[in-house]
């Protein structure tokens, strides 16, 4: 039995032996099969010249899709400025119609004009009688051309928001372009700016800056042109006044807080001149009601600025250079965070 077991031991080492070769032949082979992958060197991380120019060349892309979205969005301002000065002055000519008609109505309820049977029932004579008769003729004439001057007028203004809406059902996709695209021009100024960082071959302040930076927040402010309403001293959306505005548009999109009233709001930020105005730049006006500093609006660029101006336009776009802002032009700051 002994010599069974010794005999058994015997075997179990001689197999032992003999896998051992086997078993650094397969080591080896393993090392040499895997000695260029798995303990390779890692490879040069660095991106080729060509992948960065290709980067380049995709912002450089972008940023002319921009800046001709820009363009037609300048364009646009410039036509919803003319349009809302035009309605502007339409409806002062039409309030002042109005004012016509109704002291017109109120003389006539005074005086008894239209009491047409005691008027010439009255007359003591037939000269007398034909003088009323005239009169009342020319009484009801004025006012019939009066009249019809009112509602030329409210026609007049009919069409011009009937333009100034098809106005803006044509600018909302091209804000919408423009911000997509603005994000894309960043996200490609970023991808580029990382690589060279990581190559250190340039500083990422020496790359090109987008010639139009990021206004997706200012596009946000321009399409609340016809949903935002004017009520004085209201903060709430769609209510709002002029600074109250400004003041929800910083905040929401900038996370920026601004001052409750226009004349503290012109008290924050970097005086700017009106030469060196940039889009985003708050612009203030004075003596508008009231004395000093009384309405802020947003500067957008190309001659033009938005502000929520009263409660017959509401929110609107005007020019900078018009004869109401030349007059009651103050400054502009420029708030960053």
């Amino acid at each position: 039995m002994t010599n069974h077991k010794g005999g058994a031991s015997a075997t179990f080492n001689m197999n032992k032996t003999r896998h051992i070769p086997i078993t650094l032949t397969l080591v080896l082979v393993f090392s040499l099969l895997f000695a260029n992958s798995t303990f390779a060197a890692p490879a040069n991380s660095e991106v080729t010249s060509s992948e960065i120019e290709k980067k380049r060349q995709a912002y450089l892309k972008t940023k002319k899709q921009v800046e001709s979205l820009q363009k037609q969005i300048y364009a646009t301002d410039q036509q919803l400025s003319k349009t809302f000065a035009e309605l502007e002055r339409l409806s002062d000519r039409q309030a002042q119609t109005q004012r016509q008609l109704n002291q017109i109505m109120v003389e006539a309820y005074k005086s008894g004009h239209y009491n047409t049977e005691s008027q010439l029932l009255g007359a003591k004579s037939i000269s007398e009688f034909l003088f009323r008769l005239e009169l009342l003729r020319l009484t009801v004439e004025r006012n019939i051309k009066l009249f019809n001057k009112y509602k030329k007028q409210k026609e007049a203004i009919a069409q011009k928001k009937k333009k100034l809406q098809e106005t803006l059902t044509k600018l909302q996709p091209l804000l919408r372009q423009s911000e997509q695209k603005s994000k894309q021009l960043q996200q490609e100024y970023t991808a580029l700016s990382t690589k060279l960082k990581e190559q250190q071959k340039k500083k990422s302040e020496s790359l090109e800056e987008p010639a139009v930076t990021d206004q997706s927040w200012l596009n946000k402010a321009r399409a609340m042109i016809g949903t935002v309403q004017y009520v004085f001293g209201a903060a709430n959306y769609p209510y709002f006044d002029c600074s109250s505005w400004t003041q929800y548009v910083f905040r929401k999109y900038r996370n920026i807080e601004l001052p409750r009233t226009a004349a503290a709001q012109s008290k924050v930020g970097t005086f700017v001149p009106k030469s060196n105005l940039q889009p985003g730049d708050l612009v203030f006006f004075q003596g508008t009601y009231k004395a000093g500093v009384s309405h802020v609006g947003i500067y957008l660029g190309n001659g033009q600025f938005i502000s929520n101006k009263n409660s017959r336009l509401n929110l609107q776009i005007e020019s900078i250079n018009s004869s109401y802002a030349r007059k009651h032009y103050w400054g502009a700051k420029r708030v960053n965070k």
